[in-house]
């Protein structure tokens, strides 16, 4: 992962320059931070899910 990463900013640096990078870390910043916000949503909502399906009580 830390070489991938260390070859995407070496190419990002030949080609946009310092700025590119710059960018390019924050969009995974803030990507990042989505994934984190999904996943415990995801994991949150899991037992409730599993708990109403089980008991055969749909909301809908």
């Amino acid at each position: 992962m830390s070489f991938s990463t260390l070859c995407y900013n070496i190419v990002i640096i030949k080609r946009i320059g310092e700025i590119g990078v710059t960018a390019y870390s924050i969009v995974l910043y803030v990507i990042s931070i989505i994934v984190m916000i999904l996943m415990g949503i995801t994991m949150g909502i899991q037992p409730i899910i599993s708990y109403n399906y089980g008991a055969k009580e749909f909301f809908f």
